[in-house]
């Protein structure tokens, strides 16, 4: 065989190779692009689904929220219900209890079968009701130190006649009760709210 017919086959050996490789790499390129896509759209499908779950757990919350909220208002629109009517009785209370003042403060009976005779009048001097009224106050007790000079003229004032009589002090208490009972209605009502949003909480978690 001559040596023209031996380089004639290589050539068309080198071809055939060739052309298998070049088949060979098509295929693997085209094999690859197909997995790629593949796993592009599998992994934007995965992504969509993350995300829709995400979305869903937003709005369950937000819902769970604003439930919770309106739930929440509702319960305290009751409460201030429960103590405006509260409030309400007590000052109905106090308004009696005032008008029987006069008739507790104006006449007694010495003893169980005596007469009823007028009650003698009760002297309030000015250093009680300066007690009275420093025990009442928010800032506490005054200071009772003066100077020796004011000292006397302080001591004759407070021992004079106030002019408060049995039926003003009773006032004051039926005033003063009836603020304690609010502010404790109120402090109740409080508590209820509040320990309705903590077992409100305590079942959501």
């Amino acid at each position: 065989m001559s040596f023209s017919a031996l380089l004639s086959r290589g050539r068309c050996a080198t071809a055939v190779v060739t052309v298998a490789a070049i088949t060979a790499m098509a295929a693997g390129a085209i094999a690859y692009f197909s997995g790629y896509h593949a796993g592009a759209r599998a992994g934007d499908a995965k992504i969509a689904a993350l995300e829709r779950h995400y979305a869903d757990r937003a709005r369950t919350a937000i819902e769970q929220a604003r439930e919770k909220e309106r739930e929440q208002t509702q319960r305290a629109a009751a409460l201030a219900g429960d103590l405006f009517a509260e409030k309400a009785r007590h000052a109905l209370e106090a308004d009696e209890l005032k008008r029987s003042i006069a008739n507790v403060t104006s006449q007694y009976r010495p003893t169980p079968e005596a007469p009823l005779e007028d009650l003698p009048r009760c002297v309030f001097t000015g250093g009680f009701v300066r007690l009275w009224n420093a025990a009442a106050a928010t800032d506490g007790v005054p200071a009772t130190s003066a100077p020796a000079g004011t000292a006397a003229q302080a001591d004759a004032d407070e021992a004079l006649d106030s002019g408060v009589c049995l039926g003003d002090v009773l006032a004051h208490h039926v005033d003063a009760a009836q603020r304690t009972r609010d502010i404790e209605s109120q402090l109740n009502r409080l508590i209820d709210f509040i320990g309705g949003v903590e077992g409100v909480e305590g079942e959501a978690r």
